[in-house]
């Protein structure tokens, strides 16, 4: 008997619980309009990492030709 009424409160648990992920799915909707003005500010740290790659690339272009391989 206990043992089926285990299963039940298994079962009873997994079924509210599904809905309940439904609904956190609109919700994370609006999260996607807010994310994306904080993705906005992170643009110039894009553009950081950009020039930061750059960089050491400029000092190990003696080794490099313009493609970016070893020369010859």
């Amino acid at each position: 008997m206990d043992h089926h009424l285990n299963i039940l409160l298994k079962v009873h648990l997994i079924s509210p619980s599904s809905p309940s992920y439904t609904r956190t799915s609109p919700s994370y909707i609006p999260t996607s309009p807010s994310y994306s003005p904080t993705y906005a500010p992170q643009s110039p740290t894009s553009s950081t990492i950009s020039s930061s790659m750059s960089s050491p690339h400029i000092i190990h272009d003696d080794d490099l030709n313009d493609n970016g391989n070893l020369m010859d």
